[in-house]
């Protein structure tokens, strides 16, 4: 997509807010962008040398729809959604192991100094994590010819939360068969198999599980730990004692008034965790005790480099569902702590809506929103107003869009239209032929976009748009093609 990035340069308003982050300036407010807009706009920073950015949107459902919309103007390794942990005694058991790995694989990206954009849900802000240092203690880096024990290396993967088995049957699990190792890590399309001599690495390559056949060799790994809240045994012992002293403080609080079954119940659930801990065990509820295991907890915010920059969309939203989750989970806490099922200390895991904010102030900040309306605790120290335009529904029909693309033809528009799939855009290029227009699939290879020119490409955007000062219109294929599922005979026409 480096052509259709590359014509944002031509935006005078995205030169000056470029040359003012380049500059380390910092609370730009730009107005006039929503939808994919925000997007192209995200992606041509990227592709300006800004190598790490975080985006913060007001609830999860935007912060999916941006990532989709970003996924198209950047590659899959460049991009990255950052989901909410809810940290909820019966919610840490239900919880998938695709989303443990979704936000392991954002923290390892991060750690490995990696430029991306990582979208996160103000939300996922709010929940403390562990402090990068901590975590580099829980990751193993190996390379064909190093010289380790397997003794020392199975130690560390069960450190990191691995379990160990005969055979991996998935991720988050490591399996020894004489010099044989094999690890599957949770952040990885394909587990590893490393091959010793007495204690060198002789080989290291990726394999498919379903029949062990193996599909290519590494010179090297990179293994990140199995689960957000890591610990190794003295950690954990500690942490017991830290537990135990809490609890037994609690169950006073209890008695003086009354709460006997209560008391019960929270000691026996208590107890139960701090005997695993105590052997430096693993389980589900272990990250309700974080704050115990690691006092000086952080946020994803540290795990960037130095001069990222943070884009925050819609910020009056952004700061009204930031208060509205900070007060949910107080009153969440409040009511389990009422009832004896935590402890008064499990709910420092979430950060006050006043720190993240402030937090978030304090990085190189930019401010989209569609209307040019100030918030107080987001005063701009510079403005920027765009010129772009959702575009209107064409719903499948091919002589609307004809008609369309001929009114922007006469304007000297680049002129892009969506397929999603490239069987789809072939049989549009085959479909606007018949039409009389001429038009292609784009390929980079093709070179700059010129004034006039109608192309088609495979992918899929929330909103097409365009925007008079560049002259560029992008059409979505849901523009296209409509968002029914109704038959189009000239979509499959061949």
């Amino acid at each position: 997509m480096k052509q259709l990035l590359k014509i944002s340069e031509e935006i005078l308003e995205f030169r000056k807010l470029l040359k003012d982050l380049n500059r380390g300036g910092s609370h730009l407010f730009a107005y006039g962008v929503s939808d994919s807009q925000r997007a192209y706009l995200i992606a041509a920073l990227k592709s300006r040398v800004i190598p790490q950015i975080l985006v913060v949107t007001a609830d999860s459902l935007e912060a999916k729809k941006l990532t989709e919309d970003l996924s198209f103007f950047l590659s899959p390794e460049e991009v990255a959604i950052f989901p909410t942990s809810s940290v909820l005694p019966y919610e840490t058991a239900a919880r998938s192991l695709e989303f443990t790995a979704q936000r392991l694989k954002v923290l390892e990206s991060l750690l490995l100094k990696k430029p991306m954009v990582v979208v996160a849900p103000i939300q996922a802000l709010l929940t403390k994590v562990i402090a990068p240092e901590i975590v580099k203690r829980f990751t193993i880096t190996l390379s064909v010819g190093d010289t380790i024990s397997m003794d020392d290396i199975t130690s560390k993967l069960s450190a990191m939360g691995y379990e160990r088995v005969e055979m991996i049957e998935g991720r988050g699990q490591f399996a020894v068969r004489g010099g044989i190792l094999d690890i599957y890590p949770l952040t990885r399309e394909y587990p590893y198999r490393l091959e010793f001599f007495d204690e060198e690495v002789d080989s290291i390559r990726e394999f498919l599980l379903e029949d062990q056949r193996s599909i290519g060799k590494l010179d090297n790994i990179f293994v990140g730990p199995a689960r957000e809240v890591v610990y190794d045994e003295d950690t954990a012992k500690t942490a017991s004692i830290a537990i135990a002293e809490e609890l037994k403080q609690r169950q006073a609080v209890l008695n003086s008034l009354g709460h006997v079954e209560l008391v019960e119940h929270l000691s026996e659930k208590v107890e139960a965790h701090m005997g695993k801990l105590s052997n430096g065990l693993f389980f589900e509820a272990a990250e309700l005790y974080i704050s115990h295991l690691y006092p000086h907890l952080c946020t994803v915010m540290d795990y960037f480099e130095k001069r990222f920059i943070s884009i925050l969309i819609e910020p009056g939203r952004i700061g009204e569902a930031q208060k509205n989750a900070a007060f949910e989970a107080e009153e969440t806490y409040k009511g389990l702590l009422e009832k004896g099922e935590i402890l008064a200390s499990q709910a420092n895991i979430y950060y006050s809506s006043f720190e993240i904010l402030e937090r978030l102030k304090k990085t190189r900040t930019v401010y989209f929103s569609m209307l040019p309306k100030i918030y107080p605790e987001f005063e701009p120290h510079g403005l920027y107003s765009f010129q772009f335009r959702s575009m209107t529904p064409l719903y499948g029909k091919l002589d609307l869009l004809v008609e369309e693309i001929l009114r922007l033809k006469r304007k000297k528009y680049r002129i892009v239209l969506l397929s999603g799939t490239l069987e789809r855009g072939e049989h549009l290029v085959r479909s606007l032929r018949e039409k009389n227009m001429e038009t292609g699939i784009f390929t980079e290879d093709d070179g700059p976009l010129q004034p006039g020119q109608v192309v088609v490409m495979p992918g899929s955007l929330e909103r097409g748009f365009d925007n008079p000062e560049i002259k560029l219109a992008i059409f979505s294929d849901s523009e296209v093609y409509g968002r029914s599922k109704k038959f189009y005979p000239w979509l499959c026409a061949s």
